[in-house]
C-alpha cells in the first residue's frame, strides 16, 4: 500500500484477522511505476497480507480512466512485479505442509 492510502485504509489487521487478499490492484505507467510496484509490494509483506490480483487491464479507450495497466512491454516494471511476488512468502499452514 502506498503511504496515502495506507493512512486512508488504515491497517488491515486493525480491521480483521482473517487474511486480505487486495484484488483489482494497478499502478499507473510513468517513470517511478517500478518503484511503486516495489512499495506495493513491502507494504503487502509489512501488513502480513495474503497477496494481490493484479488489474491487467488495457483501459487506454475507456473514459475516464483512459490507462493501459497492464505490465507487457514495460521491462522495468515486469522486473520489479517479479522480484515482488517472489519475495512473498507462503502462508505458514503451506510451510508446515498443512495446506493445499
Amino acid at each position: 500500500m502506498t503511504p496515502t492510502s495506507a493512512r486512508a485504509a488504515g491497517s488491515p489487521g486493525s480491521l480483521t484477522h482473517d487474511p486480505v487478499l487486495l484484488s483489482e490492484m494497478a499502478i499507473a505507467p510513468g517513470v517511478r511505476r517500478a518503484s511503486q510496484i516495489a512499495n506495493l509490494f513491502a507494504g503487502i509483506r509489512a501488513d502480513h497480507l495474503l497477496g494481490l490480483v493484479w488489474f491487467d487491464v488495457n483501459q487506454a479507450r475507456v473514459a475516464p480512466f483512459f490507462r493501459d495497466w497492464r505490465l507487457e512491454g514495460h521491462g522495468a516494471a515486469i522486473a520489479a512485479f517479479r522480484k515482488g511476488v517472489a519475495s512473498m512468502k507462503a502462508p505458514a499452514h503451506d510451510r508446515k505442509g498443512h495446506g493445499s
